[in-house]
C-alpha cells in the first residue's frame, strides 16, 4: 500500500513497506477512544508530511471516522497553524516538538492574537517534548499535549500518554497526571512490548532496568524494504535502536536512541533528558546534546544552545541548572551556543549530522584544548 524510509537520524534510511492490512489494523486501533480519541465531530491539523510514516496514519483515521482535516500545505510557520486553527475550529492537532517549540514562541511574543478556545489537544511525537512545555499549553491553554512514541517501522503508533490512562488514575494530582504524560506511554491494543539485555532475557518491569526496547504486532515490521538486516529483528521481535524503561503500571520511559547514548567512564548518560532540562530554562529555544571522544572517559557530552532572540546565554547558568538534578559526572563539558540545531526531514534533531559538524570543525572538548 505504501513505502516509507527511516529519516537516517543513525545510519542509512531503510524502507518499510505498509500493506492494506496493517494500515487497516493501525486506523482501528488509533481511532479508540483511549487512544487519539478522534470522532467526526472533531476538526485535525495534522502538521506531519506523509512521508512521515504516513503522516502518523491521521489521514486514515479521519477519513474512516469523518474528522474535518485542516492542510497547512507547504507553509510550515507557526503563524500559519495558529491563523488555521483559529479560523478552521482546529479541536486537534498532531507534530514534532520543534513544531509546538516555534508556536509556542509565537504566542509568548503576541499572546491575544490568536484564539485557541476551541483547541483541545495536541499529539507531539517523533521525539520526547520538555515537559515543562506540555505544562505550559495546559496552564496558559487548557491544551492537552498528548505524548505518542513510534518508528517508521511501527506504522507509526506503538505507545500513547495522556494525563489520566486508567480508572485508578482518577483523582491524581496534576503534578502526578504530568508525571504520566513525560513517559512514552502505555502499549496500543495488538502489540507486545519488552525490553531485553545483551543476552535476550526479560528485564523486570520495575522502572529501574534498562534494556533494549523491542515490539511486536499486527502493523509491526517484520524486515526491511529488500534489505534483510537481520540484526534489526530478533525472534519475531522488531529491535528499535531506543534503550528504555517499563514501569509497574507498563508505562514505557524512553531513556535514548541507543546510538545517542553517551558512555562515560563505563556510565551511560542520557543526552534527551539533558535536552528536556535545558530547554526548560528561560530563553532557551532549542538545545542538542551529543557525545564528544575522549582518551580517558570514552565520551563526554556537549551542549548546543539556541537562544530565543533578545536573550543571551550564560553557560554557567545552564550547568549550574542541570547540576540540580544531575550528578557533576553526567553535566556537559562545554555549553556552546549556535544559531541552529540541524533537523531531519521529519522534525527531529540530526544528531549525526551535528557530530560530522564538530569533526569538520575540528572541536576539541576543553579538556583537550592546547
Amino acid at each position: 500500500m505504501g513505502l516509507c524510509y527511516t529519516s537516517g537520524t543513525t545510519g542509512k534510511p531503510k524502507g518499510v513497506m505498509y500493506t492494506n492490512r496493517s494500515t487497516y489494523l493501525h486506523t482501528l486501533t488509533e481511532s479508540l477512544t483511549d487512544s487519539m480519541g478522534l470522532s467526526s465531530l472533531d476538526s485535525l491539523l495534522g502538521i506531519v508530511p506523509m512521508f512521515h510514516a504516513m503522516g502518523w496514519g491521521l489521514p486514515f483515521a479521519a477519513s474512516m471516522l469523518g474528522c474535518k482535516q485542516v492542510m497547512p500545505h507547504r507553509f510550515m510557520l507557526p503563524d500559519v497553524f495558529l491563523k488555521l486553527m483559529q479560523e478552521e475550529g482546529v479541536t486537534v492537532s498532531a507534530g514534532v516538538p520543534t513544531i509546538w517549540q516555534g508556536v509556542r514562541a509565537t504566542l509568548e511574543a503576541d499572546p491575544d492574537k490568536y484564539d485557541l478556545s476551541i483547541l483541545s489537544r495536541m499529539t507531539c511525537g517523533g521525539s520526547a517534548p520538555p515537559l515543562e512545555m506540555m505544562r505550559w499549553y495546559w496552564d496558559k491553554f487548557n491544551v492537552e499535549m498528548i505524548q505518542g512514541w513510534g518508528m517508521t517501522e511501527t506504522n507509526p503508533l506503538g505507545t500513547l500518554s495522556r494525563k489520566v490512562s486508567k480508572r485508578s488514575q482518577i483523582g491524581m494530582s496534576e503534578d502526578e497526571q504530568f508525571e504520566n504524560v513525560a513517559k512514552a506511554g502505555l502499549a496500543m491494543a495488538g502489540l507486545e512490548i519488552e525490553i531485553f539485555d545483551e543476552e535476550w532475557n526479560r528485564l523486570p518491569h520495575d522502572g529501574e532496568a534498562v534494556g533494549e526496547l523491542c515490539i511486536k504486532g499486527a502493523w509491526i515490521a517484520s524486515e526491511y524494504f529488500n534489505d534483510p538486516q537481520p540484526d534489526k529483528f530478533h525472534d519475531g521481535w522488531l529491535v528499535t535502536g531506543d534503550v528504555a524503561k517499563i514501569d509497574p503500571e507498563q508505562y514505557i520511559i524512553i531513556s535514548d536512541r541507543s546510538k545517542d547514548l553517551i558512555k562515560s567512564g563505563g556510565e551511560w548518560i542520557s543526552s534527551v533528558d539533558l535536552e528536556n532540562h535545558i530547554v526548560a530554562m528561560p530563553g532557551v529555544a532549542q538545545a542538542a546534546v551529543v557525545a564528544q571522544p575522549h582518551p580517558k572517559w570514552d565520551e563526554r557530552p556537549v551542549a548546543l544552545v539556541v537562544m530565543n532572540e533578545g536573550s543571551e546565554l550564560n553557560a554557567d547558568a545552564v550547568i549550574e541548572h542541570c547540576s540540580s538534578i544531575f550528578a557533576k559526572w553526567q553535566l556537559p563539558d562545554e555549553v556552546v551556543e549556535t544559531d541552529n540545531i540541524p533537523l531531519t526531514s521529519t522534525g527531529k534533531i540530526d544528531k549525526k549530522a551535528i557530530r560530522a559538524r564538530l569533526k569538520d570543525e575540528s572541536y576539541q572538548l576543553p579538556d583537550l584544548r592546547g
